[in-house]
């Protein structure tokens, strides 16, 4: 009998399930666009602004 641990699902809203490791949540530009705007927002910093800003 196989391992309960191999025999795991991830499912969303739609319950299809995936496979190990896939990620079913693709970033859409509307994502991106989301981030920036909380980045605007709150005044937050990203990796790429702080190493920009150190050169």
């Amino acid at each position: 009998m196989k391992s309960n641990e191999k025999l795991r699902f991830y499912m969303d809203e739609t319950s299809a399930p995936y496979k190990e490791y896939e990620n079913p949540f693709v970033r859409t530009e509307n994502d991106d666009a989301f981030d920036k705007m909380l980045i605007r927002k709150f005044h937050l910093t990203t990796i790429e602004m702080e190493n920009e800003s150190s050169k």
